[in-house]
């Protein structure tokens, strides 16, 4: 209920008590009269006496009820100027508010007529004081209508208290109302200061936007000029390198020596060796020679080997040969139809392969270049202590040395021999020899490595700084394979080693010879039934306590001392950086700022 609605029902119900009053204290005058009237008569006449009987009870009924009204109107005159200044926040309601004072005016109207007749009748009953039986009986009839508007009266009151407490009522709740109001405004003010403060942000997000797309733009224009200036230098760089590959004939270089043959094998091993070979060849090839290989030379019978040249040195292959042909055919006189569709032919086959040839020229320059600096790092390490290996057989095989030995005495098979450590080099391993059959392997078993070893931090950090994760490419090598018998908790049986050096790996950098591969052979012959003599022995250049290279040896006999099997192997301690693209090993290594060999001593 509204608080203008509560207001005009507060003041209706205390313009009703009011009304209520003043018409009980008006009933009073007339019982007066009435008593005043029939009291010389009550003794003699009965009908005076019950006038007069009525008209003392109606003024004390009367007079109560007017007491018990005025305490209701000044209730209702209290609630009334709550509910007032409570309708001043609510002034929506001020209809409500006037019906509801209209209605408590007509029952204030009513019971102000209701008064006016009692008053009248009591002037009455005063002026006909003469005729006693007839005062009486006026006086009984107004008693009686004195009794029915003090009863009105009453029920005024009770209706005045009723409206009163429902205008209580309505005032607390208008007031709930107007705090809840208060409440909701006070949040809506809130919420308008957010969303002011939400439109500022948004507006210097914008602006930032704008500004940010602007900045966007303008890199993406000098990006694209960043990209236009590295495709014309592309372009110039692949026409000086197609020019420098056609000036510069050979450029694979003589074969390599024997030194530098040796040094390569100890660096990098057969695979490295091999790659190089290879690179020199197609190095060395000349784009002439390419095309004839191609079976695309009848562009020659057209234009001269020397002008091909020129046009190979260009970015539009094809529109240069065919602008040459065209010019020297007629020159010449020489058109001939079918040999020109031919040419032509050639010429889009040569226009198409080409990129792919210097591309790959290119390449095999790289390799040989970098295997050349390899070798000559190489040189300089091993001039601080040389790496001796097995003599160098014709066609780039070893002569197994260890069948120097052999000359028809198998070996007795027996536990293995370990050379002692070096203690003045780290504790560095120095060699293992084995005499092993299969019932000898039935019996003894071997181990994972346990110890470490010398020179193994130093080989992880270097690894990490060739852009690999040390613990995959660094491993703790076996002399004599867990495999076949070997120890793990033995220095004398273990090496610090690379991973592509202990065994086969997937990816760039494999190493053809691996110590995996030559005791897999190794176990093969045994299993076989022949009895093995094998060594492995660790090479170090200098002082160093990792080694360059593993040389390992071994020949199989039957029960009779027959040599039925050998093999040798020279296995390189190298890995490769994919990330720079470089080959290393280990045992070569320097100190990038002194330049001197590491790891020596005791360095872990």
């Amino acid at each position: 209920m509204s608080s203008a609605r509560t207001t005009a029902q507060a003041q209706a119900s205390a313009q009703a008590a009011a009304s209520a009053r003043d018409s009980a204290n008006q009933v009073v005058a007339p019982a007066n009269e009435a008593i005043i009237t029939g009291g010389p008569y009550q003794e003699k006449d009965t009908s005076a006496g019950l006038a007069v009987l009525v008209g003392q009870t109606s003024k004390s009924l009367a007079e109560q009820q007017a007491a018990a009204a005025q305490a209701k109107a000044d209730e209702a005159a209290r609630a009334a100027q709550s509910a007032k200044d409570l309708a001043a926040q609510a002034s929506a309601d001020a209809k409500a508010a006037t019906q509801a004072a209209a209605a408590a005016a007509d029952d204030a109207a009513r019971a102000a007529r209701a008064v006016t007749e009692a008053r009248t009748w009591a002037t009455k009953a005063a002026g006909d004081s003469g005729a006693a039986q007839t005062s009486a009986d006026n006086a009984g009839s107004h008693a009686t209508r004195a009794w029915d508007e003090a009863t009105k009266a009453g029920t005024a009151a009770y209706a005045a208290h009723a409206d009163a407490t429902l205008a209580r009522d309505n005032a607390t709740e208008a007031e709930r109302d107007a705090v809840s109001a208060r409440t909701t405004a006070t949040k809506a003010e809130t919420d308008a200061g957010t969303a002011r403060d939400i439109a500022g942000k948004a507006e210097t997000d914008a602006t930032a936007a704008e500004k940010a797309a602007a900045n966007a733009q303008t890199s993406a224009q000098e990006a694209q000029a960043a990209a236009d200036r590295a495709e014309e230098q592309r372009r110039k760089d692949e026409e000086a390198a197609r020019q420098a590959l056609l000036v510069e004939e050979h450029a694979g270089g003589d074969p390599l020596n024997l030194d530098d043959t040796h040094i390569l094998l100890v660096a990098c091993g057969d695979a490295c060796l091999a790659d190089h070979n290879e690179a020199a060849g197609l190095a060395n090839q000349d784009v002439i020679d390419w095309i004839r290989g191609e079976g695309l030379d009848i562009v020659f019978e057209f234009i001269g080997v020397n002008d091909a040249k020129k046009c190979f040195g260009k970015g539009d292959v094809k529109s240069c040969l065919l602008t040459a042909m065209n010019l020297g055919s007629l020159g010449a006189g020489l058109f001939n139809p079918k040999k020109a569709a031919e040419a032509v032919s050639a010429t889009t086959k040569i226009a198409t392969r080409l990129p792919k040839f210097f591309a790959a020229a290119r390449a095999a320059r790289q390799v040989v270049n970098e295997s050349r600096t390899l070798i000559t790092e190489s040189r300089t390490a091993l001039s601080r202590g040389p790496v001796s290996l097995p003599a160098l057989a014709r066609g780039g095989g070893y002569v197994n040395t260890l069948l120097e030995r052999f000359q028809g005495k198998p070996c007795t098979v027996g536990d293995p021999i370990y050379k002692p450590v070096d203690t003045a080099h780290g504790n560095r391993a120095m060699g293992m020899e084995a005499c092993l059959d299969k019932k000898y392997l039935e019996t003894h078993s071997g181990g994972a490595p346990s110890v470490p070893t010398p020179g193994l931090q130093w080989a992880g950090k270097y690894a990490g700084w060739m852009g690999l994760r040390p613990d995959g490419a660094i491993n703790r090598c076996h002399l004599l394979a867990d495999v076949l018998s070997g120890p793990g908790d033995n220095p004398a049986n273990l090496a610090t080693c690379t991973r592509q050096a202990n065994t086969y790996v997937v990816g760039d950098g494999r190493l053809r010879e691996t110590m995996r591969d030559f005791e897999v052979d190794v176990t093969k012959q045994i299993d076989g039934g022949l009895t093995v003599h094998y060594t492995v022995t660790p090479e170090y250049s200098g002082d160093r306590t990792v080694p360059a290279t593993f040389v390992m040896m071994a020949y199989g006999t039957d029960g009779s001392g027959l040599l039925h099997w050998s093999r040798s192997a020279v296995v390189p301690n190298s890995f490769y950086s994919p990330s720079r693209q470089l080959w290393r090993n280990l045992g070569l290594a320097e100190d990038p700022n002194t330049k001197l060999p590491v790891p020596v001593g005791s360095t872990p």
